[in-house]
């Protein structure tokens, strides 16, 4: 079937069979015969760029070669997609009239395919290989009489049943305890400047802040009570702010229930490594809320093409700023923020993500290193506090 009817089959069914089999995602789709598809699933991590287009000449085709790499270096400009392949594949009826190989740069060559009637099938296996892929039967694909309109309008309900998958992993949940956390830190304060002042040590260590003293004299509740007392408006604000945001994103992706397991785990490692390396009174949700990052982090391990897309570089760059900002400023309790990351990451890989298959090794796993840090660092704090 050597006609331009089963090239469109063609071009359509590729496009089809790498969305539906190999989760490759859409990034642009035109009417004139244009696919941008990217592939970003654990260690497979790939753009293709498909056009259909019956080439005449080899300068039209050098050019768009051209042109198609200036879109490609482009895009490769967010550090997360330095290192992914591109794929630039050409599906024509027939090859150019003219010469046109020799002129091709040899490194641009090698990640690009002119399929045409005559080699179809052994480039579209090539292509499958260098992917890494099963080699398809590009024959029985041609065989069947389907319209390319049926390939590509089911590309667009595939794409519109992931995008509803991706708003349900993203907002499926609806936040309570975020609210109610919130309200608690505003109560706390507003109690503290009633008995005294959120800046006065003896009320803070009064009311359960972070007091080694104490601690060492068996007052274990102090690992827990610091997350509610804030020192000083601007403390608490800056705080009830961060929580509010993060906390919301969070509770949203992983329900009431696991959110709360991993903001209190994540607020006890962040008070026992303050234990264990800072001698001051300490007090404040921050080690609670970078536990939150550490919990948008393990969503990004599990969905990395869905975490980077949305919130990922912003989720990095917050999180880099508020690291530096502690190790510049001598009054920020960075350990907090360091021990409360980890134990959020680690909580949220105990608690895993709702309605996943359980991974029972890895969630055990997480639990018993974050047992043992939590463990380790508490026992650190008593030798060196109590020394």
């Amino acid at each position: 079937m050597y006609s331009t009817l089963s090239q469109d089959i063609l071009f359509w069914r590729l496009a089809y069979e790498l969305v539906r089999n190999y989760r490759f995602r859409v990034l642009k789709m035109s009417e004139q015969g244009e696919l941008w598809l990217e592939q970003m699933e654990g260690k497979n991590k790939n753009i293709v760029r498909l056009l259909r287009y019956d080439i005449d000449w080899g300068n039209w085709l050098l050019h768009d070669i051209e042109q198609t790499e200036k879109v490609i270096r482009k895009y490769k400009e967010a550090p997360y997609r330095k290192k992914m392949n591109a794929y630039n594949i050409y599906i024509s009826t027939y090859p150019p009239v003219d010469d046109w190989e020799h002129r091709l740069d040899r490194s641009i060559k090698t990640n690009m395919f002119l399929i045409v009637a005559d080699n179809r099938e052994n480039e579209v296996c090539a292509f499958f290989e260098r992917l890494h892929l099963p080699e398809p039967n590009v024959d029985e694909w041609l065989i069947e009489d389907i319209d390319p309109a049926y390939y590509k309008q089911a590309i667009r309900e595939i794409e519109r049943q992931r995008n509803q998958s991706e708003r349900v992993l993203l907002f499926g949940k609806k936040p309570r305890l975020t609210y109610i956390f919130v309200a608690l830190n505003m109560i706390m304060f507003f109690l503290l400047e009633l008995a005294g002042s959120s800046t006065d040590i003896v009320t803070l260590v009064y009311f359960g802040a972070k007091y080694n003293p104490a601690i060492l004299d068996g007052e274990w509740w102090r690992f827990i009570t610091p997350m509610l007392l804030h020192i000083g408006f601007a403390h608490l604000f800056m705080n009830t702010l961060a929580l509010y945001y993060l906390g919301l994103s969070v509770e949203r992706i992983y329900g009431s229930l696991r959110f709360f397991l991993i903001y209190i785990l994540a607020g006890i490692s962040g008070v026992t490594a303050s234990f264990a390396f800072t001698d001051q009174v300490s007090a404040g949700a921050s080690g609670a809320i970078f536990g939150l990052f550490g919990a948008l982090l393990y969503f990004g391990i599990v969905y990395p093409s869905l975490f980077f897309r949305t919130m990922g570089m912003n989720v990095f760059a917050v999180l880099a700023i508020n690291l530096a900002f502690g190790f510049i400023v001598p009054m920020v309790d960075n350990s907090a923020h360091i021990g409360g990351l980890i134990g959020g990451f680690l909580a949220s890989a105990f608690v895993h993500l709702p309605k996943h298959k359980p991974l029972f090794f890895r969630q055990l796993s997480a639990l018993f290193l974050l047992a043992i840090i939590i463990g380790a660092t508490i026992a650190y704090g008593f030798l060196m506090n109590g020394s």
